[in-house]
């Protein structure tokens, strides 16, 4: 989305298989230990994919194909971000980790 939307930003990987989201550096970004974890330059940071994307589209704000500013068509993407991390996700995680070990 930040690249989509042309805002300068840095990717950091974190090798989960090496534990580097398990550092005291990544817990003190992220207390849970999960990817991803968005760090703004003012030092804000945010985790859960979905909080990212609004944090992202509130903060440099992008145009409206990406977060529409109409109550309707929000609550329509809403609906669809909120469906993937609640409904989705968790079919998705117990197909998938089991097979990555």
């Amino acid at each position: 989305l930040l690249t989509e939307g042309n805002v300068i930003h840095e990717v950091v990987d974190v090798d989960l298989a090496k534990g580097e989201h398990r550092t005291p550096q990544f817990k003190a970004l992220n207390p849970l230990m999960q990817v991803p974890v968005l760090q703004d330059e003012d030092g804000t940071v945010v985790w859960e994919s979905n909080a990212i994307l609004r944090y992202i589209c509130n903060t440099f704000s992008l145009d409206d194909s990406f977060y529409p500013t109409s109550p309707a068509e929000r609550a329509r993407l809403e609906m669809a971000l909120d469906w993937r991390q609640t409904t989705l996700y968790p079919h998705i995680a117990r197909a998938a980790y089991p097979a990555l070990g």
